[in-house]
């Protein structure tokens, strides 16, 4: 099976965000989790951790499909630690 989706099936070669949500639902259920786990968190997690482990933006965005570096950039979280490393650079 080809397909661009990250969470694909052989009839349709898709899966909606939906059905997604309704599974991680069941699962955290099942597993205990007292969190809300959702596709949206999965992606914005996946992108956050490219970019805080030094993925280039440019790479990042072709990965998720953004058709610019703005919708991208809102993935580039600025924290306390990475802000003093960069200070350090100097």
């Amino acid at each position: 099976m080809n397909s661009d989706n990250f969470f694909a099936t052989k009839k349709t070669g898709s899966l909606s965000a939906a059905y997604v949500n309704r599974v991680l639902n069941d699962t955290t259920k099942k597993l205990r989790w007292n969190k809300n786990i959702s596709a949206h968190i999965l992606r914005h997690s996946f992108a956050s951790n490219l970019i805080k482990n030094g993925v280039n933006l440019v790479h990042v965005q072709k990965l998720l499909g953004h058709s610019n570096l703005k919708v991208t950039s809102v993935y580039t979280h600025a924290n306390m630690e990475d802000l003093n490393r960069a200070i350090n650079v100097l």
